[in-house]
């Protein structure tokens, strides 16, 4: 049977140097961690892994429709963003199809993790308990930092939860990779025709 690709799939802003912290600090202890917890690799994508040369907007939304769960890493312009946007409303509304965030259901397949400006997350997410980072979040810290120290202690009381979230997902479905594809095909020639404004945040 056609099973998930990804175990997480990271959604982030490209700030400075925030995508090479997310790179080379946050995800390779987050994956030490969650082999752990899974006593398996993780498959974990960020976007610096698309093929070169490749249809991006189409491989971002394959990656997605693919993906087990995703870590929103929150920051004031990721709900004015138009591809962390389209992200995190694609799994939203996977989790309503699916029934999740529900009494029968109450687990889901986002997890959010604060990086700076917590506060500023929509109404239409509320539901959605956060993970605070903001205190352990500096992409000019050395590899051998006391602060990357502190965060490697705050990712280990966060990646059992993330596990758990990975291990109860839905049955995979495979029209997701597609329909998820096409969306965001779409969504990026809806951008180069003339539309300036980014997409409403709720589903």
């Amino acid at each position: 049977m056609p099973d998930y690709d990804l175990d997480l799939f990271v959604s982030y802003t490209r700030i400075g140097r925030t995508r090479k912290w997310i790179e080379d600090t946050l995800v390779p202890k987050l994956a030490e961690l969650l082999e752990l917890e899974l006593a398996r690799e993780p498959r974990i994508f960020v976007d610096t892994q698309l093929d070169d040369g490749g249809t991006w907007p189409v491989e971002l939304g394959q990656r997605l429709g693919s993906s087990r769960v995703l870590l929103a890493l929150w920051s004031k312009p990721y709900r004015t963003r138009r591809w962390t946007v389209q992200e995190f409303t694609t799994m939203r509304a996977r989790e309503e199809s699916e029934g999740l965030r529900t009494v029968a259901k109450p687990h889901g397949a986002i997890m959010i993790a604060k990086l700076h400006d917590g506060e500023t997350i929509p109404s239409d997410a509320s539901i959605i308990q956060t993970v605070d980072l903001r205190d352990y979040f500096n992409p000019y810290t050395t590899k051998d930092s006391v602060l990357n120290e502190k965060l490697y202690d705050r990712l280990s009381e966060i990646a059992p939860d993330l596990a758990k979230m990975i291990e109860n997902v839905p049955a995979f479905k495979p029209e997701w990779v597609n329909e998820t594809a096409n969306a965001f095909y779409e969504e990026f020639y809806t951008a180069a025709n003339g539309q300036t404004h980014p997409p409403r945040f709720s589903i």
